[in-house]
This record gives structure tokens, C-alpha cells and sequence, in this order.
């Protein structure tokens, strides 16, 4: 069950995303030289208007379409409306929406479950900790991976308290996937999340040390998310394998969930037995799919891209589509969280989004 009260959080979603969206579209009109305040979106069924009081003269809107557009990490176009300039933001929802499963299902999820997505008949699939031990997932650059790994946290984070749940979060590609998991309470992680190989083998090999000594505090299970496992192991090397390995032999108290593009390693010979669960996106070929998977004709390489998986457990597959959450609910659930838990954040964590709409009670502040 989810801790968090998702029963009227529709319209406070929605004015969260426009008051977001706001402030971005602010701030690209300053890099042009504009200083204007919007005060709310027009809401449609596929664009949200914004009207802005600028002129569009000496504007390179072309220009300006492109930089909203990556600003605003979605499709934006501009209109002129009687030589001023508005701005139209494409809704766009993704197959699998994570934030209406957290409130269609929230009396299913289990203490110590995260979301993982839907069955193709409807089922909610999840991840239950109190039963699993060691995930891997896999798939290429374009499969998902680090997305469904921001929906795993997130929503096992808002089913779980801290003295349940704490999250040991570990960057290992030179993307930045998981940044907005540095915006959970901090009560939520044992430390800011990890983006180099030596802070890395430092954090496993103390929390190895702990979980072989028993002295975490009891009825604590530690959630340690890597994500780039080959790219975090080249850097780090023997450094960050071998406490990875003694985590992975545990099963008591610790679970790890593995992140790889690779999935054919050799790492995963000599550690596979531990996997209980893994989550195979589409991935290059045969090879890799069997690798993946441990099952010869899983025809993983025909997925389609971007939140297609297979969940496997016991030589059985299930497919599913991952639940989404785009960087707009990702902050909508962050400060929810962060209202059950106001304790400060961690200090060192990349910029999320940040806005500032005192006429919009329910978004007046994230508080980052």
C-alpha cells in the first residue's frame, strides 16, 4: 500500500506540471532577452497553451521552438496571437502511466514492493522484496533500463517507510539516469548518490562489511541500484567486484539491482546463481538475449524499444510494459515524499526542476 494519500492528486498533479512549466518557459524566454511572467497554462486534450505578453518581433522563433523544445524535455511550438507570442506544449502520455497505476493499485502494493509495470492482461506486475534478492536488468541504450529503474525506486520508496526501505544508489554510466532518485528524502538513502567507481567500491565494501556482521538495524533491507554495471566495472575493476560479490552472496538484509547493456559478461558466469528475478529489454541480438534471460529462445532482440520487457523468474517469462514517469510527476512525487518526510535532502544533487508560484497553492515551491 502506498503511504502516500494519491486519492486528489490529479489537479494538483496537473497544476504542478504547469507551474513547471511556467518557470522553464520563463527561463528560455530570458536567454532571448524577454523578462515575462506567465501566470497559467490553457489545458487542452492534446497541447497546453501558455500566453505570454512579448512580442514575437526580433525573435529567431525557429531558434527559440528548438531550445523550448529541449527545455522542456517535450514538443513545443510557438504560435503568434496577435503579434505576441504563445507557446504549445504537447501532452503526451506514455503507455504505462506510473503515477495513475500508484493510484489505481494502491491497495495492492505490499510494504517493501515496487512498480514495475503492466501484464498484457492487465495485471500489475511489481517487485516484492520481502521475497526477492538479487535483479538483473538488461537491455540496450534505447531498451528502458534506466527509466524502469527510476520507477522501481520511486514507487517502492512511497509504499515503504525509512526504517523498511533505504536505497544505496550507484551511477555507473556517464548518463544521469538516476538523478532525480537524489531528490528522495534523504532519510530514503544511505548516502548521495555515488557517480565515481572509487566512491563506489568504498560504499559496497562497507555495506558488505555490515551486512556480514549483521549490524544494520533490524528489519532494514538495503536496496543497492546500480545503474551501467559494465561501465562501473571497467573504471573500477577488481575494486568494485569484489564487494559486489560478497553482496551478491548474501541474501539476508541486502538486495541488489543490476543495470547492464552487457549482459553477456563474463561477471554474470560466475554470479548468475544469485539473480532471482531479471528484467530483459530488447537487447542486440540472439546472443545477448539468451544471455540475458538464461533461456535459449527467449526472443528478447524482437522487443520493441523504450519500456518493452520480459520479467523472468524460474525459466518462465512474462512481458510487460514498463510504467513511466516523466521529469514533471518525477518531481510531483519527490515533493509529495518530502512532505511526509521534511527532513533536507541530501546537499550534493544535480538540479531536478525548480519553480516558484505562490497563485498556485498546491505548486507554490518544490523546497529543493
Amino acid at each position: 500500500m502506498t503511504r502516500i494519500d494519491t486519492s486528489n492528486w490529479s489537479e494538483a498533479r496537473l497544476q504542478h506540471r504547469l507551474a513547471l512549466q511556467c518557470s522553464l518557459i520563463e527561463e528560455s524566454l530570458q536567454a532571448y532577452g524577454r523578462h515575462v511572467y506567465i501566470a497559467d497554462g490553457h489545458v487542452g486534450a492534446d497541447w497546453i497553451r501558455y500566453d505570454t505578453s512579448t512580442r514575437t518581433a526580433g525573435l529567431p522563433l525557429a531558434a527559440l521552438e528548438s531550445a523550448l523544445t529541449q527545455h522542456l524535455n517535450c514538443r513545443a511550438r510557438i504560435k503568434q496571437q496577435d503579434d505576441r507570442l504563445a507557446v504549445l506544449v504537447r501532452r503526451s502520455r506514455p503507455p504505462v502511466d506510473l503515477l495513475d497505476l500508484m493510484q489505481s493499485y494502491r491497495q495492492l502494493a505490499s510494504e517493501r514492493a515496487g512498480i514495475l509495470g503492466l501484464a498484457e492482461n492487465g495485471r500489475l506486475v511489481q517487485l516484492d522484496f520481502n521475497q526477492e534478492s538479487h535483479v538483473l536488468i538488461a537491455g540496450n541504450s534505447v531498451s528502458g533500463k534506466s527509466s524502469l529503474l527510476r520507477t522501481l525506486a520511486t514507487s517502492l520508496v512511497a509504499a515503504s517507510s525509512p526504517e523498511q526501505v533505504r536505497l544505496l544508489v550507484i551511477q555507473g554510466s556517464s548518463s544521469d539516469g538516476l538523478a532525480p532518485l537524489s531528490y528522495l528524502p534523504a532519510a530514503y538513502l544511505s548516502q548521495p548518490m555515488i557517480a565515481s567507481s572509487g566512491e563506489a567500491a568504498r560504499a559496497l565494501h562497507e555495506l558488505a562489511a555490515k551486512v556480514e556482521s549483521s549490524s544494520g538495524p533490524a528489519g532494514l533491507r538495503v536496496i543497492v541500484l546500480i545503474d551501467g554495471l559494465e561501465i562501473l566495472l571497467e573504471a573500477g575493476q577488481l575494486a568494485v567486484l569484489a564487494p559486489l560479490t560478497r553482496l551478491l552472496a548474501a541474501r539476508e538484509s541486502v538486495s541488489v539491482v543490476l543495470s547492464t547493456a552487457r549482459p553477456e559478461s563474463d561477471l554474470f558466469n560466475y554470479t548468475g546463481s544469485h539473480i532471482s528475478t531479471r528484467l530483459v529489454g530488447q537487447v542486440a541480438n540472439q546472443f545477448q538475449a539468451g544471455a540475458a534471460t538464461g533461456i535459449v529462445d527467449s526472443r528478447a532482440e524482437q522487443l520493441p524499444d523504450q519500456g518493452a520487457f520480459l520479467l523472468v523468474r524460474e525459466k518462465r517469462m512474462t512481458y510487460f510494459q514498463a510504467a513511466h514517469a516523466d521529469q514533471y510527476d518525477l518531481s510531483f512525487l519527490m515533493m509529495l515524499l518530502r512532505q511526509d518526510h521534511p527532513s533536507s535532502v541530501h546537499k550534493s544533487r544535480p538540479r531536478l526542476l525548480t519553480a516558484t508560484r505562490s497563485a498556485i497553492h498546491t505548486t507554490s515551491h518544490f523546497g529543493l
